[in-house]
């Protein structure tokens, strides 16, 4: 195979041996005798040295690399690899020599003297290294596997809205450092669906690495901008793009390491979203992109906090919310102007009430360790239930068959979806507020109408991604049963096996111990003993 050049602004590129065109190398590079980089659109080992790169005589012809081949040979499109920049015209030289310029300059450039943004604007600057990554064809390939693939798993039902297609991707055009994120995340899809032992495994690790790296290092610079911009008072209106560039980068890096979760860096990921979210100041409610972005930072919290039994943790002044009154009081945080029925989908409300429920359990457990009352108990639960009734209204509203343009039976298959986030989050509602009255036909009933509604799809991989929390709650509930226990774990492996296997492993891990305690502690309980050795992630 061909050798690989690796670029400082791009991921690996592959080219022929003989295309190796040394005396086309950059003259700074020849005149201090050492290798050319030749990243584009300038040299790289001249930009960090504060040198100055007149760029290239000759350009490389790019050829596709791995992604043409293997199982994931689909989502290669050849048009989008034939791109022969060795024959563009002399104009389109000359500008390539300009933009190797502006960045040396840029690089260079003495703030003390002049303000940066007089010398090279930011959006210039950004908008010159984004269309130099998007003339590679792997940059290309990932792009579109993102779109096709990764931006499907993301949301609770793929349409023609999909805000991660529709709002996300456009964003990226215009920031490399979010460019340079879904770059990764679609790198690290690909490994994680490929075997261990696939002989193209390697190189997308390591092209994972490398855009993670290089992620990490472009949002260092961008958290020290917006601290600066802030600490300053010189945060402007028209500063709000570049913030939520900023913000969607850090929640798809969280993403991205969930495909990794053992290592548990998504939670620091999670952390510093939340703290993006309150430094780029309250968005309107007509902000879509931010709406957005706070659901889907609201959503993997309250995942997290699932398996979280920290209760001061889980009961912090800084978690997120999301209220179902419109007319209630006034938010006191950016993140919790978002209203149900939110504009990603109706789904979030379920995401609400499960949140509810976490943090009315953490709640109750820190005041019985205190010895102080808590609240009447009956009426949160009726509180609860209204909320969930509400959840179930407005997720059956959001997936009316005009807005899903899917076929009936897949339709039918968001119906059962539904029915079984909703009948999974009241037996929840129980079994973690078990401080209540007896409640154990309703549980019963519920119980059975969850494995009724997973056990009529009829297509079991549709909405893979959002089975993973009903199914953990039947498994939960299966204790004792042979059958069903069986009936899990073979679901389970059919949603990882189309999907990705994030932390879903553990998870059944999770369920097959506690299917082996003979006692009748519930999961919430047992969870809690084991949070030391364990926290997975159900998602």
């Amino acid at each position: 195979m061909s050798p690989a050049l690796k670029g400082k602004f791009g991921s690996p590129v592959y080219f022929s041996s003989h295309m190796l065109n040394l005396p086309g190398d950059c003259r700074t590079c020849n005149r201090r005798r050492i290798r050319c980089d030749r990243t584009i659109p300038a040299c790289w080992k001249c930009v960090s040295r504060r040198l100055s790169c007149p760029g290239y005589e000759k350009q490389l012809k790019w050829v596709c690399g791995a992604v043409s081949k293997g199982p994931y040979r689909r989502y290669y499109r050849p048009e989008e690899a034939d791109v022969n920049l060795g024959e563009a015209s002399g104009d389109q030289h000359v500008e390539d020599q300009r933009q190797a310029r502006r960045i040396t300059e840029w690089m260079t450039h003495d703030p003390s003297s002049t303000p940066w943004t007089e010398v090279y604007p930011l959006a210039l600057f950004r908008t010159s290294l984004v269309e130099a990554q998007l003339s590679q064809p792997e940059v290309a390939t990932l792009l579109n596997h993102f779109t096709e693939v990764v931006a499907n798993q993301l949301v609770w039902y793929d349409d023609d809205a999909n805000p991660w297609r529709k709002l996300i991707v456009p964003l990226a055009l215009d920031s490399p450092t979010l460019l340079t994120t879904i770059l990764a995340i679609a790198c690290g899809n690909i490994v994680s669906r490929m075997r261990s032992d696939h002989h193209h495994t390697g190189s997308f690790f390591r092209s994972t690495q490398l855009h993670r790296e290089k992620a990490l290092r472009l949002l260092s610079k961008d958290f020290q901008t917006m601290s600066n911009l802030i600490s300053t008072e010189s945060w402007m209106p028209s500063h709000s793009h570049w913030g939520k560039a900023t913000l969607a980068s850090v929640i798809i890096l969280s993403y991205l390491e969930i495909h990794f979760p053992t290592s548990g860096v998504w939670r620091l990921h999670l952390e510093a979203a939340r703290q993006v979210i309150q430094a780029i100041q309250k968005p309107s409610i007509s902000d879509r992109t931010t709406t957005f972005l706070a659901e889907e930072l609201f959503a993997t919290t309250t995942w997290a906090l699932l398996t979280d039994y920290d209760a001061d943790t889980s009961v912090s002044d800084q978690d997120l919310h999301i209220s179902l009154d419109k007319d209630g009081p006034q938010p006191r945080q950016p993140e919790e102007m978002v209203t149900m029925p939110c504009q990603d989908s109706g789904f979030a409300g379920f995401c609400l009430v499960i949140r509810q429920i976490t943090q009315t359990e953490r709640l109750f457990q820190q005041s019985r360790i205190h010895g102080v009352p808590y609240i009447d108990t009956e009426t949160r639960l009726v509180q609860i239930g209204r909320m969930l009734s509400e959840a179930r209204r407005c997720a059956l509203g959001s997936v009316r068959l005009e807005h899903l343009r899917r076929s009936k039976s897949e339709h039918l298959d968001a119906s059962n979806l539904i029915d079984a986030l909703y009948h999974s989050t009241s037996v929840y509602k129980f079994r973690a507020l078990q401080f209540t009255s007896n409640e154990g036909s309703t549980v019963v009933s519920h119980r059975d109408q969850l494995f009724k509604s997973l056990q009529t799809f009829h297509d079991p991989e549709s909405f893979a991604q959002d089975q993973t929390w009903p199914l953990f709650v039947a498994g939960t509930e299966s204790k004792g049963d042979v059958t069903r226990q069986r009936w899990i774990r073979d679901r389970f492996q059919l949603i990882m096996s189309c999907s990705c296997e994030l932390d879903r492993p553990r998870v059944m891990r999770f369920l097959e111990s506690y299917w082996l305690q003979t006692d009748s502690e519930n999961w919430v309980d047992y969870g809690r003993r084991q949070a030391n050795q364990d926290r997975f992630l159900i998602l």
